[in-house]
């Protein structure tokens, strides 16, 4: 019979071989459980022609508004913060699209990661009267995607996103925006009323 040296000697190659095939099977197995998580945040994620992820903000005047709670209307978003350059050239033509078609669409600006004593002087500076919301963590423009500030998403009355633009806009093109929107959720089988 075999002494506890000898089985020792004879188990420690095999101890060996069960390493050397079990810790490349957990890292292939922990990325491919990462790839589907990452996979799974993805499919979170704003995307057009998918319903638009829901929200619930704060707005600068306290109140509440959720993206559930707009159903039926077209809704602009636009996430923008005071420090952003382009964000200030855009606000001009944000204002003026709102008391164009502000009984039509409603518009949201958002705000990304601010605090309030940062946002309120730029909305009182561009005297901006469509709702400001705050996405004080982030959380709404991670839903969305966002890369940058200024960045747009219109969403049809169906909550489906329809029109998503990086960057800032000029007044013309939210027009083109809006319009793409109503024409998509026509083709969709939308439309039977007027939002």
């Amino acid at each position: 019979m075999p002494g506890r040296a000898e089985v020792h000697q004879l188990m420690r190659p095999r101890v060996h071989l069960v390493l050397a095939l079990a810790v490349p099977l957990v890292i292939v197995l922990t990325g491919l459980a990462a790839s589907f998580a990452y996979q799974a945040s993805l499919d979170r994620r704003a995307a057009l022609g998918r319903p638009a992820p829901p929200f619930e903000l704060t707005t600068l005047d306290g109140g509440k508004v959720t993206l559930d709670e707009l159903r039926g209307r077209v809704v602009f978003l636009n996430f923008w913060a005071s420090w952003c350059g382009p964000c200030r050239d855009e606000a001009p033509d944000l204002q003026r699209f709102h008391e164009t078609y502000g009984d039509q669409v409603v518009q949201i600006g958002i705000n990304y990661r601010e605090a309030e004593d940062h946002a309120r002087p730029f909305v009182e500076a561009f005297g901006l009267t469509f709702p400001i919301a705050r996405d004080w963590d982030g959380r709404v423009a991670s839903a969305y995607g966002l890369r940058g500030v200024p960045e747009s998403w219109f969403i049809d009355p169906d909550g489906v996103a329809r029109v998503h633009w990086p960057g800032p806009m000029r007044y013309e093109q939210m027009e083109a925006a809006y319009q793409e929107t109503l024409a998509a959720w026509r083709a969709a089988g939308g439309g039977s009323h007027e939002p």
